[in-house]
């Protein structure tokens, strides 16, 4: 049961883009679905192998190196904020530990794949 309502909250969390919001809370999602926050923590845990946070910030990661590629003349800080990472500091440090390269790398590393 918890993987169905997992996948549907999923669908709705990627479709309108909730994940971009750095004010998104745990108590809205856990009502959307109609969960108390325990339980909602444990099917997050069961469905992502991380927590909340973990899964939100794995898909504005996925986001930030979408931009990152697309939009090459965008700020890292426009988009980390675009991303829904308020804080340079986590941004780089999310960054790095998720792809091995500093944003600063990655966006150097797309401009020389395009030459």
């Amino acid at each position: 049961m918890n993987k169905i309502i997992f996948g549907k909250l999923d669908y709705i969390i990627k479709r309108d883009n909730l994940y971009l919001s750095a004010d998104i809370s745990r108590e809205e999602l856990a009502r959307m679905v109609k969960m108390n926050n325990t339980r909602f923590a444990r099917m997050i845990k069961e469905n992502t192998d991380t927590n909340l946070n973990g899964y939100l910030n794995n898909l504005r990661l996925n986001y930030a190196m979408h931009l990152l590629k697309e939009h090459p003349e965008y700020t890292l800080r426009a988009i980390a904020e675009a991303s829904g990472i308020n804080s340079m500091p986590t941004f780089h440090q999310l960054f790095k530990a998720r792809t091995g390269m500093t944003p600063s790398e990655f966006k150097n590393a797309e401009k020389e794949l395009e030459r």
